[in-house]
């Protein structure tokens, strides 16, 4: 049996399933909505194994053998009433109830598995710090406030340091992309919360590549044509698209994004690259939860069959 976590809106995972019912492997889906009561944990010698129950289905750890964590989380409960005597101890009772849902997702996560939930979030900056050590190369890059601008020249950009859905404030909704740094912001003397500031890298075409244990599939995406799209090619154009082809990434860079995987821990996940107008490749970062189907749909690569057929092995 295998287990996934995920969301109701996430098409991929419906896409994937339906491959699992072509060949008919046993699955359990939880989604968001889902809500699971806490029986036990059993620490024993061969392994610890838990049991959750809901209105609808119960899951025991020693019935699954692979475990695949695309989104969202588990949500569990547990019937306990706290009388008014005890009130202060809230704190105390979340804290261990975390320790044993963490407890949940390590015995997880020691399935066969793709991915987890406790590196679910990667920081944008330590991967940077850890694709230099393979040797990739990465864009000169910059936290700095306001008050430090003057100390760089040349053309740079900026983008969130974390990834984070759109808000709303007044009726209007904001989405995070990659902007230019204009010239007026150099010359301000107003001082800004701490910002990721990166060397603009001139760009022949952009790579979105999916990674799957030790496979690469990948994609060119000729996002230079449109001025809406040349910065950011998340800035879709959804009335005239960039033009998108396979790629196939040199071995030596994908010896290299290998060895970055495992040193996060990851056997799956997204990498978005840069190839410049020099014929470098830049490594940009990766999201271990990123959308696979924007590569698998229009290069026929079938990621949906790969990632059934990885739990069938």
């Amino acid at each position: 049996m295998i287990l996934i976590i995920s969301k109701n809106t996430d098409f991929s995972t419906n896409d994937v399933l339906n491959w699992f019912l072509h060949y008919r492997i046993p699955f359990i889906r939880v989604n968001e909505d889902d809500y699971f009561k806490f029986i036990e944990i059993i620490i024993k010698e061969n392994g610890n194994s838990f049991i959750l129950d809901s209105e609808t289905s119960s899951i025991n750890s020693d019935a699954i053998s692979g475990f695949w964590y695309r989104r969202g989380e588990l949500n569990l409960t547990f019937d306990y009433v706290l009388s008014d005597r005890y009130k202060g101890v809230e704190n105390i009772l979340k804290s261990e109830f975390n320790a044993i849902k963490e407890e949940i997702y390590s015995i997880l996560e020691s399935k066969k598995k793709i991915n987890g939930y406790s590196n679910r979030v990667l920081n944008k900056l330590s991967v940077l710090r850890i694709a230099n050590l393979v040797k990739l190369k990465t864009p000169i890059t910059f936290i700095m406030s306001g008050q430090r601008l003057s100390s760089i020249s040349g053309s740079f950009i900026t983008k969130s340091i974390t990834d984070y859905p759109p808000i709303s404030i007044n009726q209007r909704t904001f989405s995070a992309y990659t902007s230019v740094l204009k010239k007026e912001v150099y010359l301000s003397t107003v001082d800004f919360f701490p910002t990721l500031i990166q060397e603009q890298v001139q760009k022949e075409f952009e790579i979105r590549s999916y990674y799957l244990d030790g496979k690469f599939y990948s994609m060119a995406i000729f996002s230079q044509s449109d001025e809406r799209t040349k910065i950011d090619f998340k800035r879709y154009n959804r009335t005239k698209p960039n033009r998108v082809v396979p790629f196939k990434l040199p071995k030596q860079i994908e010896v290299k994004l290998v060895k970055l995987f495992k040193r996060v821990n990851l056997n799956s996940g997204s990498v978005d690259l840069i190839y410049t107008i020099n014929k470098e490749f830049i490594f940009l970062e990766v999201n271990p939860v990123g959308q696979f189907a924007m590569v698998s749909d229009p290069c026929n690569y079938f990621i949906e069959r790969e990632i059934a057929k990885y739990f069938m092995l």
